[in-house]
């Protein structure tokens, strides 16, 4: 299937692993030129040699997404390398503290709504004007199960997660007529590294999470990367302001 994107440019903020990762191997597969950001410029190299590996162009930038103007460099690096943005998927955001409100302390709070919620506002800010010049474009922002239900002891994260939707939506609005495609995908618990390892240790570890899941599995890395290649498609040209759960129908 042709999915229309030869000689495109993609912008992968959190390239450097996960779903970033695979991200960038797909993009290649399709002949869509690659930057990837990220602020491991080990993990992030790794990922440009991937793309590169599977036919594709790719280049490396390091940045911080917590500093609009190490944000804005990315964006211009980006047009600097290969002249054009047509695409960027924003893999933000971090969950690394499990307690009720009333024992969440101001500093996490703003960390997390910071490195979720205002980092994918600085990336909006800089790829949308890119991708006006370049006659339109598709950006994925990407949530959690927490953009959609409410989660235990994750007050703040799934405050910023929400955040996330009305921003999307907004944005969706605002630059549709300029051609400005905007969506949103949830992926649920997904199986990565770290949970592998975690389960070759003990097999029982995921039982608890997987009985949440309708589907009974983890939502796969691959199959998330993919759904962000779809989404830049032209198969995908009607579909903007969407929320798309991808957590086996926990959040249904």
């Amino acid at each position: 299937m042709d999915y229309g994107m030869k000689n495109k440019v993609v912008l992968l903020s959190g390239g450097g692993g996960g779903t970033g990762r695979h991200a960038s191997t797909l993009f290649a597969k399709e002949g869509v030129k690659v930057v990837v950001a990220d602020i491991n410029e080990t993990a992030g190299k790794e990922s440009v040699e991937l793309a590169k590996q599977a036919g594709g162009e790719a280049a490396f930038v390091k940045c911080d997404v917590l500093h609009e103007e190490e944000v804005a460099g990315a964006v211009q690096f980006a047009l600097d390398q290969y002249g054009r943005l047509d695409y960027a998927v924003n893999i933000v955001g971090l969950n690394d503290k499990f307690t009720g409100i009333t024992e969440l302390t101001k500093e996490n709070f703003d960390y997390e709504i910071d490195i979720t919620l205002r980092s994918t506002f600085y990336s909006m800010k800089f790829e949308i004007p890119a991708m006006i010049k370049s006659g339109g474009g598709s950006i994925i922002n990407v949530g959690s199960t927490a953009s959609i239900v409410g989660v235990l002891a994750h007050g703040a994260y799934t405050a910023a997660e929400y955040g996330l939707v009305g921003m999307t939506k907004s944005a969706a609005l605002d630059y549709a007529k300029q051609g400005i495609r905007t969506n949103l995908v949830c992926p649920g618990v997904m199986l990565s590294d770290v949970l592998q390892k975690r389960l070759e240790a003990d097999s029982h570890f995921g039982d608890k999470l997987l009985a949440d899941i309708p589907l009974g599995k983890f939502t796969s890395q691959e199959d998330v990367a993919a759904v962000y290649v779809f989404l830049c498609s032209k198969y995908a040209a009607s579909i903007t302001g969407a929320v798309i759960p991808m957590d086996g129908g926990r959040s249904d």
